[in-house]
């Protein structure tokens, strides 16, 4: 009775462990669907849903991305036991939130596709800096300085 049991386990372990691997090189799937588009610039951000949003730099105190997740990198989950989904990242686990002068709070989630992202423009996020819009720490993060001497360099950019 018990190896009949062994068998079945040892059996579904070995399936689950098949499809794991089959999917590690696959795209999760995104849940729900895209419906704007956000622009970043240095005089203004657009956000284009079923209206189009112009925020004017000047009206922000503070911008935070947060990038999590980035399309076609390996996401963390799919090396764990026992968890069987798609493999490599939709990208969509991303926020970008400004705090306005007024003190209105916008929080959008975004896709990071790093062929075509706005954060490949370093100017622009040195810019963010410069005036004072961006933390530090964040900017460093997001454009992957890691580099003492980056640091350094980018840090002085403010004074």
């Amino acid at each position: 009775m018990y190896f009949i049991l062994f068998l079945v386990c040892a059996a579904l372990t070995i399936i689950g462990s098949l499809f794991r691997l089959n999917n590690l090189k696959e795209i999760k799937q995104p849940q729900g669907n895209f419906i704007g588009q956000i622009s970043l610039d240095f005089e203004e951000i657009i956000v284009r849903t079923s209206v189009k949003e112009q925020i004017k730099i000047r009206d922000i105190k503070n911008i935070d991305i947060n990038i999590r997740s980035i399309k076609g990198q390996y996401d963390g989950y799919s090396t764990s036991k026992f968890y069987y989904e798609n493999g490599l990242s939709n990208g969509t686990e991303n926020f970008i939130i400004m705090v306005l002068n007024n003190g209105i709070i916008k929080k959008y989630q975004f896709e990071y596709i790093p062929e075509i992202s706005f954060l490949l423009n370093q100017k622009l996020i040195e810019h963010y800096y410069k005036i004072g819009i961006m933390d530090y720490l964040n900017c460093v993060d997001i454009l992957g300085l890691d580099k003492r001497e980056d640091w350094e360099k980018f840090k002085k950019l403010r004074t």
